[in-house]
């Protein structure tokens, strides 16, 4: 009997198996329009895939690999990392100890010895640093020098007022004259400001003005007009700018009593603060030599049944009450004496004047 391979022609028609063995790779090939056995080259050059981007993906470049080589095996990745947390992705991991320098000491003598530092580079920096004061102190005392020999203007209403220093304090030499409106002597108030100008009973701040005892003598002020809505300091410097200009403050009752001091005391200071001569203030004006050049003039007071003192007393305000508006200390001088009075006390009604002292 002659033996023979019987093979299925549809199968034929589709499939080449020459060389073909069990598990390879059959391929469709178009130019014999059957599938054959392939078998795939991976090679660089022949195999080639697109790199990973932020918008597509792909296999990683050579680049990212021998970074992700680089990577020690145990090594962990943070995710949205924070400091605080404790566990999970958010972990920030191997973070440093810091309590350590919470601990230390940085009182260093190097910087905090600025007398005589040790440090090279501290001892250059204080160097520099001083250099720098001594020229601040050099434009400080050349505005001073200016201020007291110029005087200065104030920008509100343009009235200029002459300037002396005694001891280290700088005053106005002139009661101040700032008069943003008028009233008539017997509408007194303790808490609401209140304006007068002596013997002027009106409400016209031009009328007021046009007087003489305006431009000799100033402005009244009740406690409230001269503190201007500051609170109540007996501090030195006092921190109250009150009414007066802008650079300027209120004197507390330690600053009157600092210039009282510096004079001498109280019995002798009034008559080195006081006008000389009877010009303004009544005979005998007792002590007055004007030493200072303060130039303190009798400008009364106004009160709610009318006005009361001119040419015998001035009480000048304080920015320090010790019993409410009801106990304002004040500094007082008279005629008849060359006693000053740095510390007295009065109620906040009445009007009296105001001398302003350079912050």
């Amino acid at each position: 009997m002659t033996s023979y391979t019987e093979t299925d022609p549809a199968y034929t028609a589709k499939f080449n198996t020459n060389g073909a063995a069990n598990g390879d790779l059959l391929m469709f090939n178009s130019t014999t329009g059957k599938y054959e056995k392939f078998t795939p080259n991976y090679s660089v050059n022949t195999h080639i895939h697109a790199n990973a981007t932020t918008s597509a993906n792909g296999f990683m470049s050579s680049t990212d690999k021998t970074k992700l080589d680089g990577i020690a095996a145990g090594a962990e990745v943070n995710v949205n990392a924070d400091w605080n947390a404790t566990s999970g992705d958010a972990q920030l991991l191997n973070k440093p100890d810091l309590s350590v320098y919470a601990t230390k000491n940085m009182a260093n003598q190097n910087i905090t010895n600025l007398a005589n530092p040790v440090n090279a580079q501290d001892a250059t920096t204080k160097a520099y640093v001083d250099v720098l004061l001594q020229k601040i102190e050099a434009l400080e005392a050349r505005e001073e020098s200016y201020l007291v020999g110029n005087g200065f203007t104030d920008l509100r209403d343009n009235n200029h007022y002459n300037v002396v220093k005694i001891g280290d304090q700088v005053w106005m030499a002139e009661n101040l004259r700032y008069l943003p409106s008028v009233f008539p002597f017997n509408d007194s108030a303790k808490y609401i400001p209140r304006y007068y100008v002596y013997g002027y009973n009106g409400t016209v701040v031009a009328d007021a003005k046009a007087s003489s005892n305006y431009s000799t003598y100033g402005v009244s002020y009740n406690w409230a007009a001269a503190m201007n809505g500051d609170a109540s300091s007996n501090t030195n410097p006092s921190g109250v700018q009150g009414i007066c200009p802008e650079g300027w403050h209120l004197p507390s009752k330690s600053e009157w009593v600092q210039l009282s001091d510096y004079l001498g005391g109280g019995s002798v200071a009034g008559g080195k603060l006081k006008e000389a001569g009877t010009s303004h203030w009544n005979s005998p004006n007792t002590g007055a030599t004007n030493e200072t050049g303060f130039n303190a003039l009798p400008a009364g007071i106004a009160i709610v049944s009318g006005f009361s003192g001119i040419r015998n007393y001035t009480i000048y305000w304080s920015s320090n009450s010790y019993a409410g508006i009801n106990g304002i200390n004040i500094a007082m001088l008279n005629y008849n004496s060359e006693i000053f009075y740095p510390s007295s006390g009065t109620n906040g009604a009445g009007g009296s004047s105001v001398r302003c002292l350079k912050d």
